[in-house]
């Protein structure tokens, strides 16, 4: 028999109570005993830092976070029981004074209750130990690790709570409106402007459309004035006006101003201007005649007149840079037949003599040191002619001998800023001058008579150049980017303007066409962006395509009825453009974005239009034609609604039943 002694409650496992007791057995009793000693409440870490309730003899595994725990209790039953000892110690406990009514063993594993367990903040990334800090390991864990970013996350965004690239906008935005480009990196937008009428007159100053207002202070002296932002200014020159005292203009070779006059002044002049003086040059006059300078000037009543100079020595100097990264002089010239030419080149070495039996197309010349160097060109028989060379020339002179700037001569002589050009040359070839970006001015002699294709291509800094009577022929890209250019007088020489020829003139604000000019180019004053008025004779047939495009300051320009062609994009993008007469039958976008250009006239010759003629013309106004019969128009024709359609008189009907002309039932039509 089992009698229980001293039971206490300890605590409860589920829905059952835990005990605490003492126990013995009577020696009469025979059964058998199987019996269970609860162990204490233990705890285990498990996974996720959950504490676990330890209430059932079992083995506990280690699960890879947490504490091991492990309780085990084993016993043999013995029939006979015996009175059994608390054991409260781990070990191994054996039958003592063999009695066989015990137990054979008992292996008892007794835990202490746990010491109190911790929590961990942890605010790095890293693999932890639930044991590292506490042999109890963790209650629970609070993991607050703040976000830390490279250089390759530069400009990232966070998307759906990731941190991705931003993208281009998917859409090119052409309305005005709100949009979210948080995830973007950029957008291209291309929205059209658009007006009303509350924007009539206005300018747009410093990127802004605003209105304009009267010039405050008076106009008292003859000259250029700025009117872009006004829309009145008030003149009160002395004695009448209406001429320049920079009319006609006297240039030195170096694109100094010797003198200027106005155009009534010089018609008075009896003589030309003294020649100005320079050591080692001889001056060899105007490249204009007294006598044909005033006739020009009556004519058209600008000009531009440059001194011509050659050597005193009579020999051709040659300025130039040599460096230690190259220290040889290579001297390519073309020199003629039965020719003989002395070369000094300026470092005290021994000259040099060429003649033309060499068959020599170049000579050398090895320089001991860098430096600044002079070569003299002595011409003793015959002559010679400049083919390119020593493209680090800063200065040339040329003097005796030379009678021609041949094809490409200076090309590529990005240093040479001055030249002198005695009035022994007769033409400038191709490319003469090609790219040489330093040039600031010249005076072409009154020798030459036709300038070449690209001769003065992308000369950036030449800003003045002086072309005399006897020129004929202006070559395609001449003067091309030639950015500084501000005044050009064509002579009246001149049949043509080419291609290109002054494309890209940015501050080209003043040009005479004589009447002499029958054909302007394509793309002739492209990009011409200064040119604010331009007077084409009545000479002229013949406007090529883009001839005039993109010259924003073109306020003003009279086309004559002479003109039989008018080429696509001829005026496009003239902004400034105000009011035209057009004299022939136009194919094509040529007044197209011509923003201000609010009246036309059509005239009696015209026969056919393109619709596209005038497309984005927002600002036209009044649209008149010359013909009773309407000129046939391609297809629909593309106006502002709040254009006045003006006919002569009978034709009324004609036009509004005219097929694709604008709708009479939103346009108005009136007779004159």
């Amino acid at each position: 028999m089992l009698n229980i002694l001293n039971m206490v409650k300890t605590g409860t496992i589920g829905n059952l109570y835990e005990f605490k007791f003492d126990f013995e057995f009577d020696e009469a009793s025979t059964l058998p005993v199987n019996f269970i000693v609860m162990e204490q409440k233990k705890y285990l870490i498990a996974e996720g830092s959950t504490a676990k309730n330890v209430s059932t003899n079992t083995y506990y595994t280690y699960n890879g976070v947490g504490k091991k725990w492990v309780k085990t209790l084993s016993k043999t039953p013995m029939p006979t029981p015996t009175t059994d000892t608390n054991i409260t110690e781990n070990g191994n406990y054996s039958v003592v004074n063999n009695d066989t009514t015990g137990y054979t063993d008992v292996t008892v594993n007794v835990f202490s209750e746990p010491a109190v367990l911790i929590n961990k903040d942890i605010t790095i990334n890293g693999n932890y130990n639930a044991s590292s800090d506490d042999a109890n390991g963790y209650s629970t864990v609070n993991v607050n690790v703040p976000n830390t970013y490279t250089v390759n996350d530069n400009g990232k965004v966070v998307n759906n709570q990731e941190l991705v690239a931003q993208a281009a906008y998917p859409d090119t935005v052409t309305t005005n409106n709100t949009y979210d480009t948080t995830n973007y990196n950029y957008i291209t937008v291309d929205v059209a402007n658009t007006y009303t009428a509350e924007d009539e007159g206005k300018v747009v100053d410093n990127g802004a459309l605003v209105a304009q207002t009267a010039m405050t202070e008076e106009i008292t002296e003859n000259g250029v004035v700025d009117t872009t932002l006004y829309n009145s200014v008030t003149v009160n020159v002395s004695g009448g006006g209406g001429s320049s005292g920079n009319d006609v203009i006297f240039y030195d070779y170096d694109g100094s101003v010797v003198t200027s006059y106005s155009a009534p002044d010089f018609a008075n002049l009896s003589a030309m201007p003294a020649n100005p003086t320079h050591t080692g040059l001889t001056a060899q006059g105007w490249n204009w005649s007294l006598a044909d300078a005033k006739a020009y000037v009556a004519s058209y009543g600008k000009l531009n007149i440059g001194q011509m100079y050659i050597t005193s020595d009579g020999k051709t100097r040659l300025y130039f840079v040599v460096t230690e990264y190259s220290r040889t002089a290579d001297l390519y010239l073309d020199i003629g037949d039965d020719t003989k030419l002395d070369i000094d080149w300026g470092d005290n070495s021994t000259h040099t003599t060429w003649t033309s039996d060499e068959g020599a197309e170049s000579k050398s010349h090895e320089y001991a040191s860098a430096g600044r160097y002079v070569i003299a060109i002595e011409v003793i028989t015959g002559e010679f002619y400049f083919v390119p060379s020593l493209s680090n020339m800063y200065k040339v002179e040329i003097g005796n001998g030379v009678t021609n700037i041949g094809e490409n001569a200076f090309s590529a002589c990005s240093l040479l800023s001055l030249i002198t050009i005695p009035n022994s040359i007769t033409s400038i070839g191709d490319s003469a001058f090609y790219e040489c970006f330093a040039l600031s001015s010249i005076t072409i002699p009154n020798g030459v008579t036709s300038i070449g294709d690209s001769a003065f291509y992308e000369c950036f800094a030449l800003s003045s150049i002086t072309i005399p009577n006897g020129v004929t022929s202006i070559g395609d890209s001449a003067f091309y980017w030639c950015t500084l250019l501000s005044s050009v007088t064509i002579p009246d020489g001149v049949t043509s303007i080419g291609t290109y020829a002054f494309q890209y003139c940015y501050v080209l604000s003043s040009i005479t066409i004589p009447d002499s000019v029958t054909d302007i180019g394509d793309n002739a004053f492209e990009y011409c962006y200064a040119l604010s008025s331009i007077t084409i004779p009545d000479t002229v047939t013949s406007i090529g395509g883009s001839a005039f495009s993109d010259c924003y300051a073109l306020s003003s320009i009279t086309i004559p009825d002479s003109v039989t062609s008018i080429g696509s994009s001829a005026f496009r993008n003239c902004c400034s453009l105000l009011s035209v007469t057009i004299p022939t039958s136009i194919e094509g976008d040529v007044f197209q974005n011509c923003y201000a250009l609010s009246l036309i006239t059509i005239s009696v010759s015209v026969t056919g239009i393109s619709s596209s003629v005038f497309e984005s013309c927002y600002a036209l106004s009044s649209v008149t034609f010359e013909s009773s019969t309407p000129p046939y128009i391609n297809s629909t024709f593309s106006i502002p609604y709040t254009c006045i359609i003006r006919v002569p008189q009978g034709s009324l009907s004609a036009y509004t039943s005219a097929y694709n002309y604008p709708d009479p039932e939103y346009y108005i039509y009136e007779e004159y």
